[in-house]
């Protein structure tokens, strides 16, 4: 996420994904694996599924939003059709299944089905799951 942020969003504040007004749980790198860590060392997650989101559903504009406050710099989000999408990420060296994988990704984003919010990370690790504003403000220096 880190690495995907900072690299789309480039010297000129803007980062590409055809997603419209899609809202998104994104969770949080660190609440999947404080997840992770306590269903592979405590006993009673034999067999379970979590499904783990973040605590918000958020829109890519109002991530942007997000970002431009904790950078303290423009930040804006460019709506682009996939086919746009994919070429410029087959120009970047994305194998073609893995830039498939992703518009296919943001499909399911327009369509709706990554907006649910689960309490599985509170449910499993005791902890609210971590926001996206806090992810921004956490790793200001990785976009600067």
């Amino acid at each position: 996420m880190i690495l995907a942020f900072r690299s789309s969003i480039g010297a000129e504040g803007r980062f590409f994904a055809p997603v419209g007004d899609a809202s998104v749980s994104i969770v949080d790198v660190r609440d999947i694996a404080a997840v992770a860590a306590v269903a592979l060392t405590q006993n009673g997650h034999a067999g379970k599924t979590y499904d783990i989101t973040g605590p918000e559903a958020l829109t890519h504009h109002a991530m942007a939003s997000l970002l431009r406050t904790a950078l303290g710099k423009t930040v804006t989000l460019v709506d682009i059709p996939e086919a746009v999408m994919r070429e410029g990420l087959l120009r970047f060296g994305f194998p073609e299944w893995q830039a498939d994988g992703l518009i296919e990704d943001y499909a399911h984003y327009r369509r709706g089905e990554a907006a649910g919010i689960s309490t599985a990370v509170k449910e499993v690790t005791g902890l609210a799951a971590r926001s996206f504003r806090n992810f921004a403000e956490d790793y200001r220096q990785a976009f600067l």
